[in-house]
């Protein structure tokens, strides 16, 4: 897995949160924030691309971790996060729903 490489930002001693971060562009931002000296906690569904992710921030000497979640499961987001804190968020976690912006629903 190839990391892309970003302009210069100091961000060391900084923790940072990022949603939907085992591929695509929450996995560019954990990169970013990682590289930027940030320990960088990632959040996915899918625990194997999680953990690859993961796996490759840190094979580059980068600080990270990972917590497969759904972000929709608020329960399951506040235990897993409690008592920690956070310096930066990337709410990047999201899903497709193919309709008109007018018609989305709090459900959806």
């Amino acid at each position: 897995m190839n990391l892309p490489r970003t302009p210069s930002l100091q961000l060391t001693g900084k923790r940072a949160l990022v949603t939907g971060a085992s591929q695509g562009i929450g996995f560019a931002c954990a990169c970013a924030l990682a590289q930027a000296g940030a320990c960088v906690t990632l959040i996915a569904r899918n625990e194997e691309t999680l953990n690859s992710a993961v796996s490759a921030l840190r094979a580059a000497g980068l600080q990270a971790k990972g917590l497969a979640l759904d972000v929709s499961d608020h329960a399951a987001l506040q235990k897993a996060i409690a008592g920690q804190a956070f310096d930066i968020l990337v709410n990047n976690a999201g899903t497709n729903r193919p309709k008109p912006l007018n018609e989305i629903t709090d459900d959806d």
